[in-house]
Parts: C-alpha cells; sequence; structure tokens
C-alpha cells in the first residue's frame, strides 16, 4: 500500500546483496531510478515500471530493491 500527497516513488533494482547498502553500488542496467516511472496516487496495488517496461525475470533470484521517496509513505511491496 501506498500513500501519497503530491510525493512521489522511484525504485532501482541491484543484482547482488551488498555487505552494506552504499549509494555507489550501481544498479541493473535499465533498472535505475533515472528511469524508473514515477509512482504516485493512492493505491493498494501499484507496479513499478522502468520506461514502461516491469519485467525484472533477467535479475535473477537475489535482488536489492533500492526505494526513492520524496512526500510518500511505503507500507508494503511484493515481488
Amino acid at each position: 500500500a501506498m500513500y501519497f500527497r503530491r510525493g512521489w516513488i522511484k525504485v532501482e533494482i541491484l543484482r547482488k546483496i551488498p555487505s552494506r547498502i552504499h549509494p555507489d553500488i550501481d544498479p541493473v542496467a535499465g533498472l535505475t531510478f533515472e528511469k524508473s516511472d514515477l509512482l504516485k496516487g493512492d493505491t493498494l496495488d501499484q507496479v513499478v515500471t522502468w520506461k514502461g517496461n516491469s519485467d525484472i525475470s533477467g535479475c535473477g533470484e537475489i535482488l536489492v530493491i533500492r526505494v526513492r521517496m520524496f512526500q510518500a509513505k511505503l507500507f508494503a511491496y511484493r515481488v
């Protein structure tokens, strides 16, 4: 569930789980904050997309989801 006033959420994917999350770790090509479509609105089921694409099947089974938010709350997510 997500709740926004005038805010937004962006998502990027990392392939490896680092020993500690650091902003310099490179995301998966094409699944970056820069290509992430903004999530907006008050909704219970919104799909994350990058330039309209939601396919993360090429990332493998273990991945890290990095989230950037502005004036928003993220209550839950599922992969």
